[in-house]
């Protein structure tokens, strides 16, 4: 299973619900690398009915690829890929980098502080969750959305917002209106929003030297229901399984591919590229999916 998010703007969002507009981006899931490719072909491209919809002249995508990666450069961060655990995560990446690098791809292993790692997921959820409450304002359940009847106007929207939306919405809406508020608004949405250009920055002058970012898409396989939340959480946990953040918060094309499995379970490896070349991304990813060994897979039992 491929899962691919393509530049922001990219793909128009015309007729989408939105969450958080400056971080939504049309993604999608593929059972091969060739497939997304040829997905984008499909979706990629201005649409007036979308504003954000970029001028961008999509490329060729499907009749491009190639797996020739020789000479090109891939970055690993090594404050992120040192916040995995997990031994057979550790090993199959490991494994994915020699693979890579016999195909001749250089590997350049990169630092960035650790302040900037932590500050990742928070700054997500600050930009997310304050664009999420304001944009979704209007779900009084009078205009838009759930109509539950009631006596007054305060119970009517009381009743569409209480019984319309679920516990985490709610959680994510109480958040976006603590960092909107006028008294918090410098000291979370607004440090956030500066947090996020020092963020986006950094990946930036990551890219500038290499051509596209490998790291490990999260600390674990998929967890059992009874293991979902761990007594341990800890600030490395966060990093691992929040950083792809960053494909968001900068708009940047990110790719994940299977590159190996934990108890029967499998867990992907990460790409991602400069803004609005998916076509870099899409290629190293065809060559490691080729080369590591998981292309088409399916479940046991099924053809």
């Amino acid at each position: 299973m491929i899962g691919f998010k393509p530049t922001w703007g990219r793909i128009s969002r015309y007729g989408l619900f939105p969450f958080a507009p400056s971080l939504d981006t049309v993604g999608y899931f593929t059972r091969s690398v060739e497939d997304a490719a040829l997905t984008l072909d499909t979706l990629a491209g201005r649409d007036d009915k979308d504003a954000t919809s970029s001028f961008k002249q999509k490329e060729d995508y499907f009749k491009n690829l190639n797996t020739n990666i020789k000479g090109m450069k891939i970055a690993v961060i090594d404050e992120i890929f040192n916040s995995i655990t997990n031994k057979s995560i550790i090993e199959a990446f490991t494994k994915g980098l020699k693979t890579l690098e016999s195909l001749g791809a250089i590997i350049n292993h990169v630092s960035i502080d650790m302040s900037l790692c932590k500050a990742i997921y928070p700054t997500y959820i600050a930009i997310s969750c304050a664009e999420a409450i304001s944009n979704n304002a209007c779900l009084d359940g009078i205009k838009y959305g759930a109509h539950h009847e009631g006596n007054t106007y305060e119970e009517i929207v009381r009743k569409a917002r209480t019984e319309g939306f679920s516990s985490q919405t709610k959680h994510r809406f109480i958040i976006g209106g603590y960092a909107l508020r006028k008294e918090n608004r410098e000291e979370v949405f607004d440090k956030a929003q500066r947090c996020r250009r020092v963020i986006t920055n950094k990946v930036n002058e990551i890219l500038k030297e290499n051509d596209v970012i490998f790291l490990p898409a999260a600390p674990t396989a998929a967890p059992l229901f009874k293991h979902r939340f761990k007594e341990d959480f800890n600030i490395f946990d966060i990093i691992a399984d929040n950083y792809l953040c960053i494909a968001n918060l900068g708009g940047f094309p990110s790719l994940t591919i299977p590159i190996g499995f934990d108890e029967g379970l499998p867990f992907g490896g990460n790409f991602i590229g400069r803004l609005f070349d998916e076509q870099t991304v899409l290629n190293v990813s065809l060559a490691a999916e080729r080369s590591f060994g998981y292309y088409n897979l399916l479940p046991k039992g099924k053809k």
